[in-house]
């Protein structure tokens, strides 16, 4: 089918989600009590991510999905990316299940361009090939919301974050509440946590632990000797803590701790008993004076990975990354015009492999944004970011975007489009890696260059005013000189001459049928071209979710949600080209609030035991059932 016949059948099936939601939102709002299952994103939810500062969504021009402790909970998936997996224009795919090499794609992008904030801290990785975050190892564990910015729109937090994931972890808003779980289920897979908060009028806190464990399935299915299972641990620690030292004056700190360690097949001399540990450890402190007028902040931090790989009991590959990082931002406000948010920041970048001398690196980064508002109704936002990169030189980013409200009797129709452009630097891995030959000499020769990004959305949503709301969104992305690894003779890396493409449509719906039932829904057509006209790897041009929620008895809720994938496909070494299955994941849980202080849940995975496999000879999940339950103390 061709890109304009596919988009146009997209914007037919926009116009049938319109008509459809039209028909169940005639709920009347007596029927829809203010703590209701289909409480969901209105023009009224506060959201940070786009504008760097709290604002309403229907000021916000950029795509945005948001997920609350609530969803969190229905869900109940371990991995933050198993929950990530229902939103738009998300695609994920995993080497084996969970604590495996786990990439986001949001919007066909690769996960290298995704920015991961955990209360405001970058967590990427700098050992990975292209720093990256690992989302492998991010249990959801303590997590009380999530913000998921799509599309080459966060200027302001660096040039190269082509997709922002903002999670925010437990917090407390009481004197003191504690709150554990246990779960088991299929695989011998126990999975442990715990938090304790509290706080009072200066000062707060939340400490969150967790213990996930799995024996696992044989994660390759290239292992037809062995067949061993491929298990996974992982504890995570994580503190955040404040103290309103004025009224005006808030000093936080945030402190993180993974330690994982991860069973593969086919390691670095072809064993099939591969370990890999990773250690993850992140600090964060930052200050911020706020008043009517002004906001200003300071924060400093540094994130600081290891990673070593083990086969047969001997190790090799033992490196270390480190980013450390210093922030300003400032915020002056003019009433009923609009807010000017500036700011700057250095990271420092360094990276310590085996057998080579430690590589470092500074990038300093200057960026302003106007964010104005006419009549209430107009919402646009202008602003520049330059970067200076150590290796790479001076780059010079534009953020531009508009928001327009129309009052449909008593609905909202929001008009809305952005564009953005960015530059990624080659990683300092990919840099070091490519010294060396390897397999060949076909990389060793390539001289990489910086990256350069545009990406441009256009999209309505229309909200009622009981709750129903659908959006449609076209959108359109860039990359300049994409670097790959080469994955036909494994040289290294080398860069696309030309330009590789992401355009698709985003349709997403949420339909109250009753007070006690809600159906919620999207889809995403993903066409993706590299410089050859070939679709991307792992890119599957159709990523459906339908899915509800339902009250039937008073304190028992059921979730359930089935992930359509199809059209995808993968490359194999000395093969080329291979189409991956279609597939159809039914993901589902029970909870029965048996008491306000215990709930009772029990959830599946791969419920309709589909077999598929997200990448090329490693296994997914069979048809699995968890049971646990949650403990709550005020």
């Amino acid at each position: 089918m061709s890109m304009q016949k596919s988009l146009l059948c997209s914007a037919i099936a926009a116009l049938n989600l319109i008509s459809m939601t039209s028909a169940v939102a005639e709920l009347k709002d007596s029927e829809i009590p203010a703590n209701n299952l289909i409480a969901t994103t209105s023009l009224d939810t506060q959201v940070v991510t786009a504008n760097r500062q709290s604002v309403p969504l229907r000021e916000v021009a950029a795509s945005i999905s948001v997920l609350t402790a609530d969803d969190i909970a229905a869900n109940g998936a371990t991995s933050a990316a198993d929950i990530l997996r229902s939103l738009p224009s998300i695609n994920i795919s995993s080497n084996g299940g969970v604590g495996k090499t786990t990439s986001l794609r949001i919007r066909g992008e690769e996960s290298y361009r995704t920015l991961v904030l955990i209360d405001g801290m970058n967590i990427s990785d700098t050992t990975a090939p292209q720093v990256s975050p690992r989302f492998e190892d991010l249990m959801s564990g303590g997590i009380e919301r999530i913000e998921v910015l799509r599309g080459p729109q966060g200027m302001m937090y660096g040039a190269d974050a082509g997709g922002i994931v903002n999670i925010t972890t437990r917090r407390a808003h009481e004197p003191f509440a504690a709150d554990a779980a246990v779960e088991y289920g299929r695989y011998n897979t126990t999975n442990l946590f715990g938090n304790i908060r509290g706080k009072n009028d200066i000062a707060d806190y939340s400490l969150s632990a967790t213990h996930f464990d799995t024996d696992g399935f044989n994660a390759r299915s290239t292992d037809t000797v062995a067949r061993d299972t491929d298990g996974y641990t992982n504890t995570t620690l994580h503190f955040n803590g404040g103290i309103q030292a004025t009224d005006e004056l808030r000093i936080e700190t945030t402190i993180r701790n993974v330690r994982a360690e991860n069973e593969y097949d086919g390691c670095f001399v072809a064993s099939e008993h591969c370990v890999n540990d990773y250690d993850l450890t992140a600090y964060r402190a930052s200050a911020t004076y706020n008043i009517e007028a002004t906001q200003q902040s300071i924060a400093l931090q540094r994130s600081d990975s290891s990673r070593e790989d083990f086969a047969d009991g001997f190790g090799g590959g033992n490196n270390r990354g480190i980013i450390d990082e210093a922030q300003y931002q400032g915020i002056f406000r003019f009433p009923h015009t609009g807010d000017i948010v500036y700011g700057a920041d250095l990271k420092k970048e360094s990276l310590k492999t085996e057998g080579e001398s430690q590589q470092q690196r500074d990038q300093r980064g200057y960026y302003a944004e106007w964010q104005g508002r006419v009549a209430d109704r107009f919402f646009y936002t202008a602003g520049a970011r330059h970067d200076d990169n150590d290796d790479f030189g001076d780059h010079t980013s534009y953020h531009a975007s508009a928001a327009y409200l129309i009052d449909v009797g008593s609905d909202t129709l929001k008009l809305k489009s952005s564009y953005g452009t960015g530059f990624r630097a080659p990683s300092l891995y990919e840099i070091n890696y490519n010294k060396t030959d390897h397999f060949g000499t076909p990389a060793s020769n390539v001289k990489l260059r910086e990256e350069t990004s545009k990406g441009l959305d256009v999209g309505l949503e229309y909200h009622w005013k009981n709750g129903a709301y659908t959006e449609a969104v076209y959108f359109d992305q860039t990359i300049y000189n994409e670097i790959d690894f080469d994955l036909v003779g494994f040289t290294g890396y080398l860069q696309d001459v030309g330009a590789t493409h992401s355009r698709g449509v985003e349709l997403t719906g949420v339909y109250p049928i009753t007070a006690q039932f809600r159906l919620v829904g999207n889809y995403t057509y993903n066409e993706t071209e590299d410089p050859n006209d070939d679709q991307r790897i792992r890119r599957p041009r159709h990523i459906a979710n339908l899915g509800f929620d339902i009250e039937p008895i008073n304190r028992l809720t059921i979730h359930a949600n089935l992930r359509i994938v199809k059209d995808n496909e993968d490359q194999i070494f000395g093969v080329g080209r291979v189409k991956l299955d279609d597939y159809n994941a039914l993901q589902a849980s029970i909870n029965w609030a048996a008491t306000p202080q215990l709930d009772l849940y029990v959830r599946g995975e791969n419920l309709l035991n589909d077999d598929y496999q997200e990448v090329t000879s490693y296994n997914t999940s069979k048809a699995a059932v968890y049971a646990g339950a949650r403990f709550h103390f005020r």
